[in-house]
């Protein structure tokens, strides 16, 4: 049952932003989130409203999460001062294709992250009748043409309501002003909600806090709509336009009785200075591990401030509030231990890339922060897990026995020949499990661990793997 108590649960944890109604809805309900494939790859900032889809998820609800293969190419005014570069066709369809991917991942991902948490939560758990599917709005506008918009939904739309919204008044005093692509932006999205509403029973929509305004628009436009017969393509089934067909057509459901529709918006994720996580903050944490790795996301969530790693844990985590209460105050006994943001680093972690990605960035960060002598390591430990993030460098044995370590280690570290003649010189560069310095200009067959690791740390906390074979 979605009612007041799972609001009430997202509302505790720091979720929801604002929501256009207050009503009470029994039963099980439909909820989208939408996202343009601006990019190639989610960021650690999209994962804010899609915990809240998630949540939904995990509570035996249906979820349509959305990529906007049309919208992506009109363009969102929302939170930006200049007009987004229009992106190439074929880039366009390639963002779709992997950002479909990552949304059953992660919706996949918190089924079994969140499963020890189930009770506590008191959630059903997800759905099992079917799989996850992602729905592209390109299937239901590829056929729409201007006249028939105009003519069955166009009247319904008021001009005046649309002014007022920030994302547009804004614009339209700024000095690049407001084209016609993103001013028509949010009729748009106000249609995909009226067709999911229509045609999936689908009653709320999740947004960031940016999108009010067109999320608004969307209630508004199903209220005009909602007792008049719908004039629209019933189904997107049968469409065979899916992009390189990796975007499966999502089956409609049988309509019931018309629900209030319900528009949840989410707060941005915001860093200690204030500023948001996206990509054009330049700060973007991507959820592609080609782009950012897991190891550095479980870095970046580890060296989270004490003062911002509550609101992570609650937002970013499904680990339920008493035990978040007692994590933080284990971590307040000994914040320099930093136990809460170890919590967060894995949660988080598991919840994106998995628990073997996980244990393998975790292993990492132990090997090459932990200043305990006590810790022991694997060789075979190592080359697993550096070899799982994408951080293992093969060479082959007479490209690096009996050779100069400036010759070698330029191209593994990124840094010149002088640079590295400097750092066996002053006696920076280690080697081995047993951090042996480096004396010699040459690397040794001792040097070597008998698995073929060439573990190599420069300084206190940057190392390098090699395999040799």
């Amino acid at each position: 049952m979605a009612s007041l108590n799972l609001l009430s649960s997202l509302q505790k944890r720091g979720l929801i932003s604002q929501i256009t109604s207050k009503a009470v809805i029994n039963g099980k309900i439909g909820v989208y989130l939408g996202v343009d494939p601006t990019a190639s790859s989610l960021h650690l900032g999209n994962l804010m409203p899609f915990m809240v889809l998630m949540h939904f998820y995990l509570n035996g609800h249906r979820v349509y999460p959305l990529v906007g293969g049309a919208t992506g190419a009109v363009g969102d005014p929302s939170g930006r001062n200049s007009e987004r570069t229009q992106l190439e066709t074929n880039k366009r369809l390639n963002n779709v294709n992997s950002i479909t991917t990552q949304m059953k991942n992660l919706l996949t991902n918190s089924a079994k992250s969140a499963s020890k948490y189930l009770n506590q939560l008191q959630y059903s758990g997800a759905a099992q009748d079917s799989e996850v599917s992602v729905c592209n709005n390109l299937d239901w506008w590829k056929d729409m043409t201007m006249l028939s918009f105009l003519g069955n939904y166009g009247r319904y739309i008021r001009v005046g309501t649309m002014l007022a919204k920030d994302s547009v008044s804004q614009r339209m005093r700024s000095e690049s002003g407001l084209g016609y692509n993103e001013f028509s932006y949010q009729v748009m999205q106000a249609y995909d909600f009226y067709h999911l509403y229509r045609n999936f029973d689908c009653s709320v929509q999740i947004g960031g806090h940016d999108q009010w305004g067109n999320i608004v628009s969307g209630v508004d436009l199903i209220n005009r709509l909602k007792s008049k017969p719908d004039t629209s393509s019933k189904s997107i089934s049968n469409s065979n336009s899916n992009l390189n067909n990796s975007v499966e057509p999502v089956e409609p459901v049988e309509p019931v009785e018309p629900v209030e529709p319900i528009g949840i918006t989410v707060p941005l994720l915001l860093a200690k200075n204030g500023e948001k996580f996206g990509k054009s903050a330049g700060n973007a944490v991507f959820l592609d591990a080609k782009l950012t790795t897991a190891f550095d996301m479980y870095q970046h969530l580890l060296k989270s401030p004490d003062d911002m790693v509550e609101t992570y844990l609650k937002s970013l985590t499904f680990i339920p509030i008493p035990i978040i209460e007692e994590i933080l105050e284990t971590h307040r006994t000994d914040p320099e231990l930093r136990l809460a943001q170890r919590r967060l680093a894995r949660e988080v972690t598991e919840l994106v890339h998995g628990v073997s990605a996980m244990e393998s960035a975790e292993s990492i960060s132990a090997l090459v922060f932990s200043s305990d002598p006590s810790i022991t390591f694997d060789a075979d430990n190592i080359l697993n897990s550096f070899e799982n993030q994408g951080m293992l460098t093969t060479l082959p044995a007479e490209k690096v026995v009996n050779q100069k370590w400036k010759q070698i280690l330029p191209t593994i570290v990124n840094k010149s020949k002088s640079e590295v003649q400097r750092l066996v010189q002053s006696r920076s560069i280690y080697v081995g499990l047993q951090k042996k310095v480096v004396t010699s200009n040459t690397i040794e067959n001792s040097d070597i661990e008998s698995n073929g690791l060439l573990l190599i740390r420069i300084g206190k906390t940057e190392y390098h793997v090699v395999k040799v074979v």
